[in-house]
């Protein structure tokens, strides 16, 4: 039987420098994927506010949509009457305005939430 033979001081100190070369390459790497973590973080949170204020805009959207119904159904009513007839292009106008405003928050909402996916 032979005995072990022990690596030399030179084969040492070359593996003691590749490897304090690996740890240095690992602790970039690790470096690197916090700052890239931190910016998903970041954006994933602007999103989720992009998406919230959207959310909130589509029911002030609604809100202000269903009292232009419920305005453009008294119109009607006055209108039938022979009353409101004067102030109908004025009201029109404005509720039609609403409903293109919930149409456009509708569209955003959508587009939100298509980024929050592809996050």
């Amino acid at each position: 039987m032979t005995a072990p033979v022990a690596p030399s001081s030179g084969s040492l100190r070359a593996q003691v420098g590749q490897l304090r070369r690996d740890v240095a390459r690992t602790a970039d790497q690790l470096a690197k994927g916090a700052v890239a973590l931190e910016q998903a973080q970041a954006r994933h949170a602007a999103l989720i506010q992009a998406q919230s204020r959207a959310s909130q805009g589509v029911d002030a959207a609604r809100t202000d949509a269903w009292q232009s119904r419920t305005r453009l159904h008294m119109l009607a009513r006055q209108a039938y009457m022979g009353s409101a007839l004067p102030a109908l292009p004025l009201v029109l106008t404005r509720d039609l305005g609403a409903v293109a405003n919930l149409a456009y928050l509708h569209r955003s909402l959508d587009r939100v939430g298509a980024e929050q996916q592809q996050v």
